[in-house]
């Protein structure tokens, strides 16, 4: 198994695997750890693969309901685990350009209206 195999594999996973960049970037350092440390070998020509896209997240809106819930949270994990139970509580925004900042609390919100040029 040579570069052109190794490129192959990793198209293969981005377009008909559909995996996420994360997954085809484990997929490549396995392989390069395979090659350097046990083979030891290089890999050459690994330029021209085809790379799984990241997500482009999507701005939410939350219901009422959810602020207390997430107010009592800390990191993202347990919000993602809480709105995953409830998924009620979400709208999403479809938005043209560039996604506006994150808004997590109070002090977010009055920069983001700040920059705005509001309040």
């Amino acid at each position: 198994m040579g570069g052109i195999d190794v490129v192959a594999f990793l198209s293969d996973l981005a377009v008909r695997g559909r995996v996420t960049a994360s997954t085809q970037n484990q997929a490549l350092a396995a392989l390069l750890f395979l090659y350097r440390a046990v083979l030891g070998r290089e890999v050459e020509g690994l330029g021209g693969s085809v790379r799984a896209r990241r997500p482009q997240p999507l701005p939410v809106v939350l219901a009422r309901d959810a602020w207390a819930a997430m107010e009592a949270l800390r990191g993202e994990e347990g919000a993602r685990a809480v709105l995953a139970a409830h998924p009620e509580w979400l709208a999403e925004v479809p938005i043209a350009g560039a996604p506006p900042r994150d808004i997590d609390d109070a002090e977010d919100y009055r920069q983001a209206l700040a920059a705005a040029g509001g309040a």
